[in-house]
Parts: structure tokens; C-alpha cells; sequence
């Protein structure tokens, strides 16, 4: 799928890389399974609470992106506030930044009942 497609309208800067944008604040710092995250400031428009991840793993990242473009709107999932890949020349890794409210999507899978998969965001 074409992420240019699923555009996040409130920020037109979507799918660009700006180096030096997003700032680390310190305020929280983790690495799992598909990647890092910690918490960011955005230096353009301001925005504090904000949370990137970045993931060298491109299948896995395109699937969260539409799991997160898909459910943003919904209680108890981050709002995808951002995205973008860095040039290769530096580092090339996938990148999205949400806000900190919400909860990781790992989380909410273990807790459901059913099954949890990408395949039930395509119907």
C-alpha cells in the first residue's frame, strides 16, 4: 500500500523527513521487539506529549501506520500525528510520532478476546 495515500490532513508534512524537527525531551525511553521510542517535542509547531518510534523493519512499520491511520480516531489508541522514513544515506529508518495518550497496540491485542490482527482492518 501507498503510504502517501493515507495522509494525515491536519499535518500536510506527512511521509517528509525534517532533520532536527522532533527534539528527545527525556521524558521516557523504551526498545522492543519492532523497534526504539521516546518522547519528543515537535520544534516546528510546537507540540509537547509527543511519542516517535523508529523501526528499521518496513513491513512491520507499514502495518502499524495503517492499524494506527485506521483506529486514531478511536478510544484508547494514540493519534498518529505524524509520519516519515530518514534518507537512507541516514539510517533510512521508518518513523511515526503520535500523541503520548493512548495505548500501544500490543497492549490493547493482549487484553482482547479475539484475535488482533491486521487482516480485519482490510475488510
Amino acid at each position: 500500500m501507498d503510504l502517501m495515500s493515507i495522509v494525515n490532513e491536519d499535518h500536510q508534512q506527512n511521509g517528509l523527513c525534517f532533520q532536527n524537527r522532533y527534539l528527545e525531551t527525556g521524558e521516557f525511553r523504551g526498545t522492543g521487539a519492532q523497534g526504539r521510542a521516546f518522547s519528543v517535542r515537535d520544534t516546528i509547531l510546537g507540540e509537547n506529549g509527543l511519542i516517535m518510534k523508529m523501526s528499521s523493519l518496513s513491513e512491520s512499520y507499514q502495518r502499524e501506520l495503517l492499524v494506527l491511520k485506521a483506529m486514531t480516531a478511536h478510544r484508547g489508541f494514540p493519534y498518529l500525528y505524524d509520519f516519515f522514513t530518514i534518507p537512507e544515506e541516514l539510517g533510512g529508518e521508518h518513523c511515526f510520532v503520535t500523541n503520548y495518550e493512548g495505548e500501544c497496540i500490543g497492549t490493547i491485542a493482549a487484553r482482547s478476546e479475539r484475535r488482533f490482527s491486521f487482516f480485519f482492518f482490510l475488510l
